[in-house]
């Protein structure tokens, strides 16, 4: 999901409550979607059956715009959360990918 004026929070209490079944929410696109305060009233609720997370508000997590660092502490302590960092583009893949993109452009800029 991009990241715009219209996903901002897009994940809340209110979209929870509105789930029928206890979700699993996972969120891999931006931090900001997802309001990290109702994230850890849903957990504490058990409004939602767990969370996984690489994606944060604040990045790094202690510039503290949005949420201090001890929120994203309290949030990742939950046994049913997974939070890892935001590293998709470091698979061999995506470097592989980049590598190319960047001969591409190299080539391109070289032929005028």
């Amino acid at each position: 999901m991009p990241y715009n004026k219209k996903t901002h929070h897009y994940i809340d209490k209110a979209f929870i409550a509105k789930c029928e079944k206890k979700p699993i929410l996972i969120n891999t696109s931006r931090g900001a979607v997802a309001k990290t305060e109702d994230l850890i009233f849903a957990l504490e609720n058990e409004q939602i059956g767990g969370l996984c997370i690489d994606v944060y508000e604040d990045e790094p997590l202690d510039k503290g715009e949005q949420n201090s660092l001890g929120m994203y502490k309290k949030l990742v302590a939950y046994d049913n959360v997974i939070a890892t960092s935001h590293i998709a583009g470091w698979t061999w893949e995506a470097k592989e990918k980049m590598i190319n993109i960047l001969v591409d452009k190299i080539d391109h800029w070289q032929k005028g």
